[in-house]
């Protein structure tokens, strides 16, 4: 463009930014991480309740021959569909927040002469998301309902 005079690139400045922006991902892994690990144990708990509540039931059932694995299909269910509609709330909470700041961040670029939209999360990334907490849900309630099953096992 004839307007412009002088173009600067400011290549110490832009590995700073890469620096903070490598930080920025690692930050969010980790946080990440960490949300995975409360789902794991949020869920685990809940079922290892539900599965205390009903501990006189599972022995009786455990007493005339149920295998581990039908005494616990009711619970991975359960410990599944809590996955499952945990990630669908967080998907939502997330296009929420979207919604309250796209128009603030919007105006806020504008400010800097730049623009701004966000985008959301895509099908596939939303998808993973919902497998993940649904696995995360399945393995807490496998995790609680086992120990609960090693644990009040009858002795013969």
């Amino acid at each position: 463009d004839a307007r412009v005079d002088l173009v600067q690139y400011d290549l110490a400045w832009r590995r700073k930014l890469s620096g903070i922006l490598r930080v920025g991902q690692r930050v969010v892994a980790v946080v990440a991480t960490l949300l995975a690990l409360a789902t794991l144990l949020v869920i685990g708990n809940t079922v290892r309740l539900d599965v205390q509540a009903r501990s006189a039931e599972i022995s009786v059932m455990q007493l005339i021959g149920a295998s581990d694995g039908f005494v616990r299909r009711p619970f991975l269910y359960a410990g599944l569909w809590y996955g499952l509609f945990g990630g669908l709330l967080a998907l939502a909470i997330v296009a929420a927040v979207e919604i309250a700041l796209a128009q603030p961040l919007a105006e806020l670029a504008r400010g800097y002469g730049g623009s701004l939209a966000l985008h959301g999360i895509d099908a596939a990334h939303a998808a993973a998301v919902v497998v993940a907490c649904a696995v995360l849900g399945w393995l807490g309630a496998f995790v609680a309902t086992t120990r609960h099953l090693a644990a009040a096992r009858p002795r013969e």
